[in-house]
């Protein structure tokens, strides 16, 4: 409480230094979300909730501003050990951030100042919690699958290189939400599958990714995955064809794997 008590104090001084560092710029920095990663990801299955993590979530709940809650999830990166991160103690700091309030740093626009930077922290957030099962499909979770498309969708723009690491979260978002049942049902309805497939078509940026989600998809549901883009099916068999041909490093055998499976979602008809 009393580092909250100094946190709100310096914001209204606007002051926003903490042991020299400037928390707000240090918080949007790309080295955030993977120090919050390493902070949340690790640690053992287990229900007991450590007494750090329920001291951050109380704080995290009673922040009541966007900017206190900044403060707070500074707080959690300096507080909470690796060791403290089990499933239950996850929930509840998902739980006590809130998904408005990650909601609203991934769907800034690009008229907002730094929205970039606001969108990598959503996605850092978002990507140590789809570890797990019930957060990776949580409905708000699903709910934002569009959102995640649309950053993916970025790589088609001139300065994708500024975004390399919020599209790298937000198919880790993806990647994550396809290795659940639920999930994949929700990303074949999000039409995923034609989305992804384009991007390859297209040769975007990290058509690698864009395959990987294809395979996943189409291998459980099977010739319905194309039951209304047969064009789609066959610009995209063209596409592998051709990069397998002309790939001769390791990846080649991996996408020998991939046609294989491709192949056997063909429509019969």
């Amino acid at each position: 409480l009393f580092l909250v008590k100094n946190f709100l104090r310096l914001e209204r001084r606007a002051v926003w230094t903490f042991s020299g560092v400037n928390i707000f710029r240090w918080i949007l920095r790309p080295e955030f979300g993977q120090f919050l990663i390493r902070r949340l990801k690790e640690g053992v299955m287990a229900d007991k909730i450590s007494d750090p993590i329920r001291k951050c979530s109380i704080i995290l709940k009673g922040a009541k501003s966007d900017t206190e809650k900044f403060a707070a999830l500074f707080m959690v990166t300096k507080l909470i050990k690796g060791a403290d991160c089990n499933e239950a103690g996850r929930k509840l700091l998902f739980e006590a951030i809130g998904f408005d309030f990650v909601r609203r740093l991934l769907t800034s626009g690009k008229e907002v100042p730094d929205a970039t930077a606001y969108q990598s922290v959503a996605l850092s957030i978002l990507s140590c919690f789809c570890e797990d099962e019930q957060l990776a499909t949580h409905p708000d979770m699903l709910a934002s699958i569009p959102v995640f498309l649309g950053v993916v969708g970025t790589c088609d723009d001139d300065e994708y290189d500024d975004n390399l690491i919020v599209i790298n979260e937000a198919y880790h978002c993806l990647q994550s939400i396809a290795a659940h049942e639920a999930g994949r049902v929700a990303l074949r309805d999000a039409g995923v599958i034609r989305r992804m497939a384009e991007i390859y078509t297209q040769q975007s940026f990290q058509i690698d990714e864009a395959l990987t989600l294809i395979v996943t998809l189409v291998s459980r549901f099977g010739p319905i995955s194309w039951e209304d883009e047969p064009k789609l099916f066959h610009a995209l068999m063209q596409r592998v064809a051709l990069d397998f041909e002309t790939d001769h490093a390791e990846r080649k055998f991996e996408l020998a794997e991939m046609i294989s499976v491709l192949l056997f979602t063909c429509r019969k008809e």
